[in-house]
């Protein structure tokens, strides 16, 4: 079965836009996002409130969840981000996948 690489993309980014509404919801904002259709699928993205920070990786070709985060004290400071979960999910569909993204966000 072959790929249609923009109907792809187009669904990564329309899942984003579900997500970051849901997330308005909750009073949480994406502060940042990446995609890489090339590169297995794989994004990047941090969700937060103020100071507090979730980064979510999702790394397409092993299949893994990794969760990190970090509370901003002051932006002069170097605010390192700390490694909280990995979770391996094996083949997962998009929506199931970035409903766990929501479910962890809304813990900050």
């Amino acid at each position: 079965m072959k790929i249609d690489r923009d109907a792809t993309i187009k669904k990564h980014f329309d899942m984003l836009h579900t997500l970051t509404n849901r997330l308005n919801g909750d009073r949480l904002s994406v502060f940042s996002h990446s995609y890489n259709y090339l590169s297995f699928g794989n994004w990047e993205i941090v969700i937060g409130s103020g100071h507090k920070e979730k980064k979510f990786f999702w790394d397409g070709r092993d299949f893994n969840l990794t969760v990190s985060e970090r509370n901003k004290t002051n932006l002069c400071q170097n605010n390192q981000w700390s490694n909280v979960n990995h979770i391996p999910l094996g083949e997962i569909s998009d929506e199931e996948l970035f409903e766990r993204v929501y479910q962890i966000a809304v813990q900050i």
